[in-house]
């Protein structure tokens, strides 16, 4: 069964980066407004977040908590 929720960012924000050992970095990313994500809930996250989201657009994934998906994000159906 395909498990895949798809999200909209609603207001943006800025998340640390991390790198491949799920350390983060000095480095960030502001995620903007309008951007697309899917959230894969049958699949593993890879850097120990709650939620880990990959952007439709380009494949760049953000590790984030429950709570931001909350206050940033909202669902989305994409258009097929």
């Amino acid at each position: 069964m395909d498990d895949i929720k798809y999200y909209k960012c609603t207001k943006e924000f800025s998340v640390n980066l991390v790198d491949q050992y799920g350390y983060e970095t000095t480095e960030s990313r502001t995620i903007h407004v309008g951007s697309v994500w899917y959230w894969d809930t049958e699949n593993t996250n890879p850097v120990g977040t709650e939620i880990t989201l990959v952007e439709v657009e380009n494949e760049d994934w953000i590790g984030i908590d429950k709570d931001d998906l909350n206050m940033f994000f909202t669902n989305y159906i994409p258009v097929t």
